[in-house]
């Protein structure tokens, strides 16, 4: 900015110098970062400079974050850590299967399939069926850790003994109706052991009607059970197996029981 020199108009400063110099500070002081910058370290820095240098850009134009915004960016990086801890909690998952992932097995590779489909956007069943203690508990809630963490796509898992125990009438009549719901709205359910419950005409009903309503809105279920395929559907039915596992990948797995017992049981 040019000022004159004095002469017969005085110091050579006139009002729209004053103008120009106010304008000018305002224009350098929203360019500064309002606190003291945290520049990097001196190889990086100069690893920054001459990238700038190499793509026209004047350094001093370059902006590095404030304490202030390191300091929000850390906050928001803890807090999305404990979104997703409580996500994990909230799908009730087992403290067994935290950290659960899939196996290098062949049932390992087909679940990671299906878990591709389903990300790109084909929403089928999952059925995991065989012996007790060959891994499908693992396998299904290997999916369900990598849905919450990865995707952050909620996630519910429940037994099927424990599923019907909670949607049996308490009585309570602002609460009818309630339990049911949220098994029906999240986008994925895990039922762990099918056919391992009590099953009446009661429970026929409330399968079938949580198996119709995710089915209408294509919401798919990782279901595992210890019956094969035909013992399910003679146990509850072709109007309920249908719905619950129509489409649905199946995956059987096979092998000795993983819980070992010590000798004399």
């Amino acid at each position: 900015m040019r000022v004159d020199t004095p002469g017969t108009s005085g110091y050579g400063w006139r009002m729209e110098d004053s103008e120009r110099l106010r304008n000018e500070v305002a224009r350098r002081a929203a360019q500064k970062p309002k606190s003291t910058p945290r520049l990097p370290g001196d190889a990086l820095g100069k690893l920054v400079l001459g990238l700038a240098a190499a793509h026209g850009v004047d350094p001093d134009n370059l902006r590095y974050a404030t304490d202030e915004e390191l300091a929000a960016k850390e906050r928001e990086t803890h807090r999305e850590r404990e979104i997703r801890q409580a996500e994990i909690m909230t799908a009730r998952i087992p403290l067994l299967y935290r950290e659960a992932t899939l196996p290098a097995i062949p049932a390992g590779a087909m679940a990671a399939k299906w878990l591709h489909q389903y990300r790109n956007g084909v929403r089928n069943p999952l059925a995991i069926l065989g012996p007790t203690g060959t891994g499908k508990t693992w396998v299904a809630l290997a999916l369900a850790r990598s849905l919450l963490v990865e995707d952050s796509t909620p996630v519910m898992f429940i037994t099927a003994p424990d599923l019907l125990a909670e949607l049996r009438p308490s009585g309570v009549i602002e609460h009818a109706g309630l339990e049911l719901a949220q098994f029906k709205t999240t986008p994925i359910l895990v039922i762990d052991d099918l056919g391992t419950e009590k099953l009446t005409t009661w429970g026929e009903e409330q399968f079938y009607r949580l198996a119709n309503a995710r089915a209408a809105d294509r919401l798919p279920m990782i279901v595992t059970s210890n019956n094969t395929g035909p013992e399910l559907r003679a146990r509850y039915g072709d109007r309920i197996i249908g719905r619950m596992f129509g489409g649905a990948t199946l995956i059987v797995m096979d092998g000795p029981d993983r819980r070992a017992l010590p000798d004399g049981f």
